[in-house]
């Protein structure tokens, strides 16, 4: 009887190591520039207060009040509904984000729930969903 040709046991170190994830713990994040400028107390709840202040800053670079095109956008459109009544006028510049949100698109800037119910609402009183001169109440 006549063995096949022997092979050579694999060696052990052919196989690549599994190395361990390293530990969160081991290396802490670095801290953002701006809190450079921030003073800490020594450690304990005064210490974990004011790092969780300084994590809830917005940092200066961040800021959202900052004006971009979609935030005047945005204000653009807050003001068309918040006039009261949509108007011909009104639904003429608001239609297209209707039939965007309507269609299942995001809004590309945030917009406050209530605008976005004004908005619907106008487009439902337009495509006579939600008839004229009705109202909605507290049951419904």
């Amino acid at each position: 009887m006549s063995a096949g040709p022997s092979r050579a046991p694999s060696s052990a170190s052919s196989l690549s190591p599994i190395s361990p994830l390293p530990s969160p713990l081991a290396r802490p994040a670095p801290l953002p520039a701006h809190w450079e400028t921030i003073p800490l107390p020594p450690p304990g709840p005064e210490h974990f207060a004011a790092r969780r202040a300084a994590w809830l800053e917005i940092p200066p670079d961040k800021d959202p009040r900052t004006p971009t095109s979609a935030s005047r956008e945005r204000a653009r459109i807050e003001q068309l509904l918040r006039q009261g009544k949509v108007t011909d006028e009104t639904w003429r510049a608001l239609k297209s984000l209707h039939t965007s949100l309507m269609g299942g698109s995001k809004l590309k800037s945030g917009l406050a729930m209530a605008d976005v119910v004004k908005l619907l609402h106008a487009g439902w009183q337009r495509d006579g969903t939600w008839p004229p001169g009705a109202e909605a109440t507290e049951d419904t």
